[in-house]
């Protein structure tokens, strides 16, 4: 199963260590967002003849979001009996965490033709979604006429409410990779399964601190409505066991080059509004890669590729794609540094976002020696 390394595992008796740390910016029309995290960590020995065992760490999903709706809802008179005067109010958006995963990976070579990888995984984390609804007073403005101005009409906060929730995952998944090899010619096929992912969810309510507010309906879901009339309770959900994704890859060597096409298919989740802000998309994908050894320097590769994603949601569909690229830097003592990049555009159709530009770095280090281990006879 291909891993962070791109060092080859069948050149000897040795181990790898490899660390990586990742750098992403993403623009939304006037709103940028930076983020930065420890993205790998993973450390690979000899088991014996033609099999390697891989142990690591990284993140599976990531959560971090800041979102404040910047238009007022509007709550009329007729709408609710207890209203004297018109309402409005909007909602922030937070969410921080996501989902690691802890493997193992088992990758063999049966034959000169026929490897095998099995990796098993173990998920687990924690995502906190909090909601700020704020309530606010329609002060409306006047002109000198006496007449209804639009212009000098403003928002007085009222009240507001807070919903905290904490979802606490945990789960299982299995992947398993074959590659067969003719000549300079590579065929891959992938698979992952995921067994059910538990989720347990606390929730905290700071309510309205006028209690006749709580009448406006505002909560999203029977779950807040329950907790307001009966604290501390822990829901459970699950989402159900599923063939996450299946790739199709075609690698051709030539010489000091390579070429890879891979097609790959991601299946979604059903929709759960509970832990979800957004439908899951089913994900097609189409990636190509070509790499080479660098000129003067023995073993060192340059990459450069392209991707192209289609994300189906029932109400609308939506695409991802780029280019990606990367430097691999082999030093004599067989270590290496490796930078590599990715520039996209992607559309958000169903939030009325014209394009999403993000870029992202991902810089790691490796560390090669050699494994003490029981020589043959």
């Amino acid at each position: 199963i291909s891993n962070d390394s791109k060092h080859s595992l069948w050149n000897g008796n040795e181990t790898v260590f490899n660390i990586a740390y990742s750098i992403h910016s993403n623009k939304m029309a006037q709103n940028s967002v930076y983020n930065s995290y420890l993205s790998s960590l993973s450390y690979t020995i000899p088991m014996g003849k033609d099999k390697y065992l891989a142990f690591g760490l990284n993140p599976h999903t990531l959560a971090n979001i800041d979102f404040q709706e910047t238009f007022y809802n509007y709550i009329g008179v007729g709408e609710n009996s207890d209203l004297v005067n018109p309402l409005s109010y909007n909602t922030n958006y937070i969410s921080d965490g996501g989902i690691s995963k802890a493997y193992l990976n088992l990758t063999c070579k049966l034959s000169d033709k026929i490897y095998l990888g099995v990796k098993s995984s173990h998920l687990f984390g924690n995502l906190e979604r909090q909601k700020i609804i704020r309530l606010y007073d329609i002060i409306y403005g006047v002109n000198d006429n006496g007449e209804f101005d639009i212009d000098s009409t403003y928002y007085s906060l009222n009240d507001s409410m807070i919903v905290n929730k904490v979802n606490e995952f945990k789960g299982n998944s299995l992947q398993l990779e074959g590659k067969y090899v003719n000549n300079d010619n590579e065929f891959i096929l992938s698979g992952v399964y995921r067994f059910p992912l538990k989720i347990k969810m606390k929730m905290f309510l700071n309510p309205f601190v006028n209690p006749s507010n709580e009448s406006l309906g505002l909560f999203s879901s029977l779950e807040e409505m329950e907790y307001y009339t009966d604290p501390n309770q822990v829901f459970s959900y699950r989402l159900e066991p599923m063939i996450k994704s299946y790739s199709l890859g075609y690698k051709r060597k030539m010489d000091e080059k390579s070429m890879l096409f891979r097609f790959m298919r991601q299946n979604a989740d059903d929709y759960n509004n509970r832990f979800m802000y957004l439908q899951d998309p089913d994900i097609v994908s189409i990636d190509f890669l070509y790499t080479s050894n660098l000129p003067l320097l023995n073993y060192s590769q340059y990459e450069v590729g392209l991707f192209y994603k289609v994300l189906k949601i029932a109400e609308s569909d939506d695409c991802d794609y780029g280019i990606t690229g990367g430097l691999n830097l082999k030093f004599i003592d067989k270590d290496a540094f490796n930078i590599s990049f990715r520039i996209g555009e992607r559309t958000h159709n169903l939030l009325e976002i014209n394009k999403e530009r993000y870029f992202s770095l991902r810089l790691s280090l490796e560390n090669i020696e050699e494994w003490f281990i029981k020589g043959e006879n």
